[in-house]
């Protein structure tokens, strides 16, 4: 019988491969940013920016109602005017985008830089 002595390296080997090496920690998932949240329109002032002719109009009654129907989001785009933007709201269907802002004047204002501006409608 021939023996041999085994050294605490070969232990050492034998523990990692039965035991399997140390397993890292788990990383932390990517946070979730959340959608932001729907922009509200009601008591807006908004105009359909393909018919600037048109006078802005509070977001109120049947034109609530239609916009209820619209895409409405934060606007990605600044104003023509540099006046800032509540929402842009854009039809499924059709040419019809309507600008939503906070005041009467900065509506007002927005429309009427866009027909300087050689907007038709």
């Amino acid at each position: 019988m021939i023996r041999r002595s085994v050294g605490w390296g070969a232990i050492a080997m034998v523990a990692v491969v039965v035991l399997g090496a140390p397993v890292p920690a788990l990383a932390e998932p990517p946070a979730v940013t959340p959608a932001p949240a729907a922009p509200v329109i009601k008591g807006t002032f908004a105009f359909d920016v393909f018919k600037p002719k048109r006078a802005c109009a509070k977001v109120t009654g049947a034109l609530l109602t239609k916009l209820k129907a619209y895409t409405c989001a934060p606007s990605e785009t600044g104003s023509a005017s540099g006046k800032p933007t509540v929402a842009t709201c854009k039809a499924a269907r059709g040419q019809s985008e309507y600008m939503l802002f906070a005041t009467a004047a900065d509506c007002t204002e927005e429309r009427e830089t866009q027909l300087a501006n050689g907007a038709d409608g």
